[in-house]
């Protein structure tokens, strides 16, 4: 598979004055994750992920066809995945996913047996690997599922399409590709770091003016000091490490395999 350079989180915040608060009538309130209120997509060289059509994105009557929703989720979840992705994975345990046919043959597997939740669970538990390099957007119609592995120095991404009709709703609505590791690492770590400065901001304002919208609530104090936490654990995550046990996987696929 060729090699690619060009991999980007990509965002954009909501003005806080067109942000909704969360709750009703006396409890409405903001907060950091709600104050992330924005868009995010994925620029990689097959196309933008999570970029809706034209047609959806007039059908749905939005202002950008890439997906609204709270940044703090994509930011959330790529801190989870991280590490799991910047692990190496033995090369042939990788060939597994590869090209998907290990599924295509798990699956078949499966069917072909009367106590087919016995050996799902043998699948689920061979390629747990897997799904902790894994990322979902399930709170999306039809959000794709996200997958990062690393073998040597590439890291591979692809994501696959969930539900009916996945071409009506995505521009790109799956896709494979590989990106060195060190491209990778850097582009969720720009994507992590803009996300806090970019909040700093805000907070910095909101801090310096108070909060001035009397329609909602929100915790300055408890504001700041989340901030701060979160700056922390980004850096707290260069020190984190995934250390899979390769051999039980291995042991785990070898004796599902001989029964393909």
């Amino acid at each position: 598979m060729y090699r690619y350079t060009h991999m980007r989180f990509c965002f954009e915040l909501d003005a806080i004055e067109a942000i909704e608060p969360w709750g009703e009538n006396e409890d409405r309130n903001l907060h950091w994750f709600g104050l992330t209120s924005g868009r995010y997509w994925i620029s990689t060289p097959l196309g933008e992920a999570l970029r809706y059509t034209d047609e959806q994105t007039k059908r749905w009557g939005l202002p950008s066809p890439h997906v609204d929703y709270q940044v703090a989720r994509l930011f959330e979840d790529l801190q989870l995945v991280l590490p799991a992705a910047l692990e190496p994975v033995p090369s042939d345990i990788a060939a597994c996913v590869a090209d998907g046919n290990w599924f295509a043959q798990a699956e078949k597997w499966i069917d072909s047996c009367e106590n087919t939740e016995e050996r799902r669970n043998q699948c689920l538990a061979a390629m747990d690997w897997y799904q902790n390099r894994s990322l979902d957007t399930m709170y999306l119609t039809n959000g794709p599922l996200f997958h990062f592995w690393r073998t040597g120095d590439d890291v591979s991404v692809r994501w696959e399409p969930t539900g009916k009709s996945p071409e009506g709703v995505w521009s790109t609505p799956e896709g494979q590709f590989t990106v060195g590791e060190e491209q990778f690492r850097s582009a969720v770590y720009m994507f992590l770091d803009d996300v806090l400065r970019a909040m700093q901001e805000r907070i910095d304002a909101i801090h310096a003016n108070g909060w001035q919208h009397i329609d909602c609530k929100l915790d300055i104090p408890l504001l700041l000091n989340e901030q701060r936490k979160r700056a922390a654990r980004v850096d707290d995550l260069k020190e984190r490490q995934s250390e899979t046990n390769w051999e039980s996987v291995r042991r785990l696929l070898e004796r599902i395999s001989m029964e393909f």
